[in-house]
C-alpha cells in the first residue's frame, strides 16, 4: 500500500471526527480570519474553503482553495500560533470540530495515520509548489487556461470530457489565484470561452473538452 493513500487517509480521519461536534458555515461566510486562536482542530466534511491573504499594496491573494482547513488547524494547533489567514467557505460548509488533545492522541496510537499523513502533506506540498510555478511564469492566457486545468480536481464530471466546476468560479477567485488583476483574468476567460474550451452554466464553470484543453495547454 502506498505512502500517499489519500483515501485511505480521509476515511480513518472521518471515522475518527464524526465522534465530535459537527458546525456549519454559509457560503460566503468566514471560518476563520487573521488572529484567531486554533484551540480545536477542524475537518470539512462536505463544501469547499478557500485560504487566502492579502499582499503589502491590498492585492487579494489566494493561497489555497478547496480545503486547507485540516492542515492548517493542526498546525496551527501544535505550535500555538495564531493564524495568518482567512478562510472563506466558497459553498456551504460542514466542518467537524475536534479538541485538539484528541487529535494529537489519535494521530500518536495510529502510526499509520501517522505514516498517511506525511503522504498527504507530500502532496499538499507539491500542489503548492505547482501553483507558485504557475503564478511566475507563462502569459495570462496560460496562466489562466492552466488554472483551470487544475480544477478538474473538484468536479462533476458530465458527458464525455464535459466537466462542471462545483462551486462558483468568479473572476475575482481565478485573478486572485493566478495572480493576475480581475480585468486581465476577464479577458483571459473570455478568450477560452470563444475558442469554445469553457461555458458558464449559471454561475458554475464548465469545461467543454478536458482533454482537449489539456493536449492544448499541457507544458513540455
Amino acid at each position: 500500500m502506498g505512502i500517499l493513500d489519500k483515501d485511505q487517509l480521509e476515511t480513518q480521519l472521518i471515522g475518527f471526527f464524526k465522534n465530535y461536534q459537527l458546525v456549519q458555515y454559509g457560503k460566503g461566510e468566514f471560518l476563520f480570519r487573521p488572529g484567531d486562536d486554533f484551540s480545536s482542530v477542524y475537518f470539512v466534511k462536505s463544501g469547499y474553503v478557500r485560504l487566502f491573504s492579502y499582499d503589502q499594496n491590498g492585492k487579494e491573494v489566494t493561497i489555497n482553495i478547496f480545503k486547507p482547513v485540516f492542515f492548517l488547524s493542526l498546525y496551527y494547533a501544535l505550535i500555538g500560533e495564531k493564524n495568518h489567514y482567512f478562510f472563506e467557505a466558497l459553498t456551504n460548509v460542514e466542518a467537524w470540530k475536534a479538541s485538539k488533545q484528541g487529535v494529537f492522541d489519535f494521530i500518536n496510537n495510529n502510526l499509520e495515520v501517522l505514516r498517511l499523513l506525511m503522504g498527504w502533506l507530500l502532496i499538499t506540498v507539491s500542489d503548492l509548489m505547482k501553483n507558485v510555478e504557475m503564478a511566475i511564469s507563462g502569459d495570462a492566457y496560460s496562466k489562466v487556461a492552466t488554472l483551470i486545468i487544475s480544477l478538474e480536481n473538484y468536479s462533476h464530471r458530465k458527458d464525455g470530457n464535459n466537466i462542471e466546476i462545483k462551486f462558483a468560479t468568479t473572476h475575482r477567485l481565478i485573478a486572485s489565484l493566478t495572480g493576475l488583476s480581475r480585468e486581465t483574468a476577464s479577458i483571459q476567460i473570455k478568450k477560452l470561452e470563444r475558442k469554445g474550451y469553457i461555458s458558464q452554466k449559471k454561475s458554475l464553470l464548465v469545461i467543454n473538452d478536458i482533454e482537449k484543453m489539456e493536449r492544448d495547454f499541457a507544458k513540455d
